[in-house]
């Protein structure tokens, strides 16, 4: 390749034959010089042109030809979406990148608004079972974001803190979790209020004891949990103790009954439901 410099009539000659070519290799092979030359006298003398990057896409040219259908209602978002192969979000994106006023945008209707029985009856769900607005909505068939956000809106209206029983009610064999804010104890660590159901007292308990199963009752419950009485919810039956339990129902299989009540609580046994005596 020749060493000769590239002037600026040179460069304005490439430039346009590459601006109207279909292969710039056949423009490149027609000077004495290699393609990394040219491309660098174009850039210096601010003359390059990327056109595969300028050059809009197929979509977009899509976009930009419905233009007036899209800003007088001819079509919607949705509907050019399905005919163009993308998503309604990315047509809208474009149209505002383009300056494409939507014609649903413009004449969209008041959103209704979420009643405020249903925000309480999710509060309701949260209160008795724990967890966050979200969980608790989805539990009701609810998943949605407006309701979801019109939920956390309504509890500060009426100052409910939904935080606080973020943690409530989750079972850890004799623990309880009641609801409070977390106190925070360690770098990842916290403690909470939890409720002993073995003995009915209150302790303060670190999480990550609750979780790892360090910790499934207070101490003197732990010693003497083998003579926890357990009972039937539906039928008040009491029994003295897990082994009595078993015995009684001729259930073979000790520990899983033991891990079930330590774990959550709760033992499910031919529709009937056995928990600790509080």
């Amino acid at each position: 390749m020749a060493k000769t410099k590239i002037t600026l009539e040179i460069a304005k000659e490439i430039a346009e034959k590459l601006n109207t070519c279909e292969r710039r290799q056949d423009v490149y092979a027609e000077y004495p010089y290699d393609q990394s030359s040219i491309m660098y006298a174009l850039k210096r003398y601010g003359l390059w042109v990327n056109k595969y990057k300028t050059r809009p896409s197929g979509i977009v040219q899509q976009v930009l030809d419905h233009q007036e259908m899209l800003e007088t209602g001819g079509v919607t978002a949705y509907e050019l979406a399905k005919r163009i192969g993308c998503s309604p979000v990315y047509v809208s994106v474009l149209a505002k990148k383009h300056g494409i006023k939507l014609y649903f945008t413009k004449h969209r209707g008041r959103r209704k608004t979420v009643p405020d029985e249903l925000c309480q009856k999710i509060i309701d769900h949260l209160k008795e079972n724990g967890g966050t607005v979200n969980s608790s909505s989805r539990a009701l068939g609810m998943n949605s974001q407006r309701v979801q956000q019109a939920t956390r809106n309504y509890a500060k209206r009426i100052g409910f803190e939904a935080k606080v029983y973020r943690l409530a009610h989750q079972r850890f064999g004799l623990w309880k979790i009641l609801p409070g804010i977390p106190t925070p104890m360690y770098t990842a660590d916290y403690k909470v209020d939890a409720l002993c159901t073995g003995c009915g007292k209150v302790y303060q308990v670190t999480i990550c004891n609750l979780r790892s199963g360090v910790s499934s009752g207070c101490k003197c419950c732990r010693k003497n949990q083998g003579n926890i009485p357990v009972m039937c919810e539906e039928t008040d039956s009491e029994y003295a103790s897990i082994m009595s339990l078993t015995k009684n129902l001729d259930i073979k299989n000790y520990q899983s009954v033991r891990l079930s009540l330590e774990k959550t609580g709760v033992f499910e046994y031919e529709g009937f439901t056995y928990v600790y005596k509080k």
